[in-house]
């Protein structure tokens, strides 16, 4: 935090004070989101039952594993869309009939069923 801190400063002194506001509620934001994130872990690992020796490695795989594909992905669609101007529009009705199946099913599929972990939703939940 005092780096942080020590570097909000640095920012409001070099590109002014708007600027490090800017970056002080962006690192906020950020800072609430990694919180965030250690609770989903925490059901995650309670719903899929890893035990407390095993998390670290299963943290080590799982971020690595997102690192690359995401990485992968990026890459990816940076050339489709280079070479493939078209495609956005693609992408874009893939987009909109995710959401269209999303709002429109009833019951959700339930990959796992355990402790915290299930996953149901109840009609049109994202549509109201």
């Amino acid at each position: 935090m005092l780096a942080a801190t020590g570097f909000a400063a640095w920012i409001a002194v070099s590109h002014g004070r708007q600027t490090a506001l800017e970056w002080v509620g962006g690192y906020a934001i950020e800072t609430s989101l990694s919180v965030d994130n250690l609770f989903v872990f925490l059901v995650i690992f309670q719903g899929f039952r890893i035990s407390v020796q095993r998390q670290h490695n299963a943290l080590l795989w799982g971020v690595g594993g997102a690192v690359v594909l995401r990485a992968l992905f990026i890459l990816a669609g940076i050339a489709l869309l280079r070479r493939f101007e078209w495609i956005t529009w693609i992408f874009g009705l893939f987009l909109l009939y995710a959401a269209g199946g999303w709002c429109a099913a009833g019951q959700r599929t339930r990959p796992f069923r355990s402790g915290y972990a299930s996953c149901s939703q109840p009609k049109g939940r994202c549509c109201r």
